[in-house]
């Protein structure tokens, strides 16, 4: 049983869909195993942002996912390549409220 809910912010959810299948499924699994971990910051391939108070990323090969710890949830607020994911992460601040 998973120990944090995951919510996926809908524009998040676009990002995520627009990736080929086998990478949105190794995205998709990753963020289902950090969810299942007692405390996600202690898993391998989460890190605090810097700079940006209460957000992680999550690295998968050559993506990530930008995740806000919020008890019992875990959000994700954008998702894609390394490259371009950390672009606007201004505006994902604007996701937490409605996430």
């Amino acid at each position: 049983m998973p120990s944090y809910e995951t919510a996926i912010h809908r524009t998040a959810k676009r990002e995520l869909n627009a990736l080929p299948d086998t990478e949105r499924e190794r995205l998709t699994d990753a963020i289902v195993d950090v969810a299942g971990h007692r405390k996600p910051t202690d898993h391998e391939s989460v890190r605090m942002l810097e700079g940006q108070d209460g957000l992680y990323r999550l690295r998968v090969g050559d993506l990530r996912a930008v995740l806000q710890l919020d008890r019992p949830h875990l959000r994700v607020l954008t998702c894609g390549r390394r490259a371009s994911v950390y672009d606007d992460i201004d505006e994902v601040c604007d996701r937490r409220a409605s996430a």
